[in-house]
Parts: C-alpha cells; structure tokens; sequence
C-alpha cells in the first residue's frame, strides 16, 4: 500500500519521494519475530528479557533494538536494526525527515483476509498468524486486498532523532510552558533572595553602627547560621524544581506540582511504561517517595 501518507516498504520496492511525512509499515525483511508465553504484565518487564529470547538469532555485531507487544495470552517479541532500516529508506527517497512513524506489518496480521501486492513478484499474507512474504504465482484475484490507514495499531515506532518533532503543537505548548514556569520559580527566587540578601546586609551594618556590640564574633556567628539556614533552604528548593525538570520530556509532563518551606509534591503524566520506569529509578536515587496513582500518573514527594 502506497496512499499520500501510509508507505509499505518491502526489498525492491520503488523509488518514493513523499512530500509529506509518512508512516511506514515493515514488511518481514526488515525484522526477526518470536512468540513467546512468559509470565510477565507490562511491555517494558518483557523487553527486558528480549536479548535472552533472540539469543543465537541475532548477530551481535548488529545494533539490534526490540519492539514488544501482547497478543491474547502470548508476547510479539520482534527484534531491528533501525539504522539499516533508515538507510534502506533514505535510499529510496524516504529520508530520516519524512518519516513519521514506523509499524510492523506483524502488527496488522490479524487483519489481513487476503494478499497485499509486493512489487510484481511478491504478495504479503497472514500465514498462521504471522504476516508472511509469499510468491505472487498462484495467488488468485479474489484475494487481493488494499490496506488503509484504519488498520495502523496505536503503538509504533517514533525514529529516535525525530522524538521532539513529533510532538503535536498541544503537547510542545504544554512542555514549554511548564519550563518557562520553572524558568520563572527559579527567577523569581533567586531575585527575592538576592534583594533579601542586600537588605539584611544593609541591616546589620545599621545594627553594628547603632549596637557595636553586635560586632562580637559569636553574636556575628549566630546571626550568620541563622541567614546560612535561610540560603541552604532556598538553594534545596532550586535544585528540586531543576531534578523535578530533568525527569520530564515527551513522555512525561507535570500535571501538578506544590512547594512550601518543608516539602514538596509532584504529580507526572506519563504516555508510556517505560517513562514511569526511568521516573522510578531516578527517585531512588532521592529520599523521596515515589507512588504509581494510576498507569499514567505518578505522584512524587519528599522533604526539604
């Protein structure tokens, strides 16, 4: 299937110039598949073990990157080189700009009821289950079948340069305008310490003028530990908004976040599996508390 913003890619397909970016779907050339039943919940628990179930299958020269998935009771492990598969596009006139997202024909073998045409010399089939590349020679014309673009699935691949252009206007506005919130937190805290700072300063060289025993160095010590606690708590608060800030990106957004002189707390919208699990090992790494609401929220708190 060719249509203004869907390309099937397959070994001697023809040369494709888009003007537009496009969404491309894999024929088997470009991919290894297993299934496998293992006794695991979420996608990312099961890439996890991904290398151990291609063992033997994949050379390990080969940048090779793996895509999981569930059906019914068993695990789709499909294993890539996405750069080959980047250079096979490019060089048909499909370059790394043009690419919106990639799927597997795998993805859609359940809904192929009849061939789909590989150039002049292959045809594309659910064979048991499996999207499968056969002989167009004794393939009658009643089964041919168009594919269209109702039958992509939800979930594919974003090439990984092309992340943040991916991101609708919706979602950019959103990442932005909580950065520039940051921004201004930040701001507008370093410029209410830095004026406090100036006006204390000024103040106790008021005092010691007025009162000189103030100069004394354990009354000065005193007055110091006291605006010292001061600077170390609103130094605590920066560097909590910027390990907050750095836990975001186009997987995962601030949905609500409080802070007062003793504790913090954040809430984190997450669109994928594997963004709540970097979120998760970056907290350990705090003493703060770390709590899964829902699949896509995740809550964040902790002391100053």
């Amino acid at each position: 299937m060719d249509s203004n913003n869907t390309v099937l890619a397959y070994r001697d397909m023809k040369m494709t110039e888009p003007s537009a970016p496009v969404d491309v779907i894999l024929t088997p050339y470009f991919y290894t598949i297993k299934r496998e039943s293992i006794p695991v919940r979420f996608a990312y628990q099961a890439k996890k073990i991904a290398p151990s179930v291609f063992e033997g299958l994949i050379d390990k020269e080969t940048s090779v990157a793996y895509f999981v998935y569930k059906e019914e009771n068993q695990w789709i492990f499909i294993a890539y080189d996405i750069q080959k598969i980047l250079d096979f596009l490019e060089g048909k006139g499909i370059p790394l700009s043009k690419i919106h997202k990639i799927y597997f024909a795998q993805q859609i073998a359940g809904k192929l009821n009849g061939a789909v045409k590989l150039g002049e010399s292959n045809a594309l089939m659910n064979l048991d289950g499996n999207a499968t590349v056969v002989p167009i020679e004794g393939i009658s014309v009643q089964q041919w079948q168009r594919l269209s673009r109702d039958m992509l699935p939800k979930k594919g691949i974003v090439p990984p340069s092309r992340s943040l252009g991916t991101m609708n206007q919706k979602q950019l506005i959103a990442l932005v305008t909580v950065l520039i919130g940051f921004g201004l937190i930040w701001f507008v805290e370093g410029r209410r310490y830095d004026s406090e700072n100036k006006h204390l300063v000024s103040l106790l060289s008021t005092y010691y003028t007025k009162y000189p025993v103030l100069v004394n160095s354990y009354t000065r010590s005193n007055i110091l530990k006291k605006y010292q606690t001061i600077d170390k708590n609103e130094r605590k608060k920066r560097l909590v908004i910027g390990q907050i800030a750095g836990m975001l990106g186009r997987d995962a957004s601030l949905s609500l976040f409080e802070m007062d002189e003793k504790r913090f707390m954040a809430k984190i919208a997450v669109t994928k599996g594997n963004a709540a699990k970097q979120i998760a090992h970056a907290v350990s790494y705090q003493k703060w508390k770390f709590k899964k609401l829902s699949e896509t929220l995740l809550q964040i708190e902790g002391k100053l």
